[in-house]
């Protein structure tokens, strides 16, 4: 006769749910590695803790270093100012030269009081020079029916020929 088996000694029937234990675990296991590593990694890096003259010493380079920043701005600002001092005094110092009125003009400046004969009087030259001098509309005939005279050579080519032509044109130069 057989007796039958007691309850303590069977194995335990497979369920479904067997198979999947083991993927759990291995996920539990990989999840408690990674959250080690980054417990670890954030204990590793942590800030370490500054000593009172360590945090003296930072602080005072950091108020120099602002300090020196202020600085820094404040003399680029000066520099800046002294440069158009400077341009300013030098085109003031252009304009007190005697034949410096173009060049002051130019620059949007005022003449000194002391030049104003002489820059009257060269205003008067320039406009008795313009008015001597034949439009270029309206050159003049000569008795040979053309605009040039008949011992004149013909203009020449070139910047060099240009030159000359112009110096030959001022009254009391000439070219050998």
């Amino acid at each position: 006769m057989s007796t039958p088996p007691s309850s303590s000694a069977t194995p335990p029937a497979k369920t479904p749910d067997n198979g999947q234990r083991g993927v759990r675990i291995v996920i539990a296991v990989l999840l408690l590695f990674v959250v080690g590593g980054i417990a670890l990694a954030a204990w590793l890096t942590r800030p370490r803790e500054l000593s009172p003259a360590e945090r003296f010493d930072l602080n005072r380079e950091e108020r120099k270093i602002e300090r020196l920043t202020e600085e820094n701005t404040f003399l680029r600002g000066e520099l800046n100012r002294v440069s158009n001092d400077y341009a300013q005094l030098i085109a003031e110092k252009r304009c007190e030269v005697i034949d410096g009125m173009d060049d002051c003009l130019a620059a949007g400046l005022k003449r000194p009081e002391r030049f104003r004969e002489s820059d009257a009087e060269l205003l008067r030259q320039r406009e008795a020079e313009k008015a001597r001098r034949p439009s270029p509309a309206n050159p003049p005939a000569t008795a040979a029916g053309g605009n040039r005279p008949p011992n004149e050579k013909p203009p020449e080519k070139g910047t060099m020929a240009a030159l000359k032509n112009m110096l030959q044109s001022l009254p009391g130069v000439t070219l050998d």
